[in-house]
């Protein structure tokens, strides 16, 4: 009996670890419509200074991964190599997956343009943290910008 009872127990002990895999790194996942095979995406360290790609990837069928380890989670731009527009993500050690769908636009100086700011991130609650952070910034700095405070002129 005893037996029996110390293989059930070791049997749920396996089973809970098993139920949660454990991340040791990051896998980020793209699966983004409307970049053409062969297209590099980046990951660039958000920052002042000029920063070079912390990593470099290519798109097979609209998909890209980026894996690795971070030592502490930190603010990246994802951009398309020799393109126009970032998408603004943390990168943490998590399973995490950008998706969505982009359409190139020519720009005036012959460039190409993308709207990554509306490419979906998951798998990041500081990414989730981050965007709502940085809304509420760009609402802010808008409506700042587009109402008027009669009440500061006053005298």
């Amino acid at each position: 009996m005893k037996k029996i009872s110390g293989l059930a127990i070791l049997g749920l002990m396996m089973l809970s670890c098993g139920s949660q895999p454990k991340v040791d790194g990051y896998v980020l996942k793209g699966n983004i419509e409307g970049l053409p095979d062969g297209t590099h995406v980046q990951l660039v360290p958000v920052s002042h200074d000029s920063e070079q790609p912390f990593a470099d990837t290519t798109v097979v069928n609209g998909q890209f991964v980026f894996t690795g380890k971070m030592e502490e989670p930190r603010a990246f731009h994802l951009l398309v190599k020799d393109a126009y527009g970032s998408r603004n993500l943390m990168l943490e050690n998590a399973q995490m997956e950008v998706t969505g769908k982009l359409v190139a636009k020519k720009e005036s100086d012959g460039g190409v343009s993308y709207n990554l700011s509306s490419l979906s991130v998951k798998g990041s609650p500081l990414s989730a943290r981050y965007d709502s952070l940085l809304s509420a910034r760009t609402d802010r700095k808008s409506t700042r910008l587009n109402s008027s405070h009669p009440s500061r002129f006053r005298m």
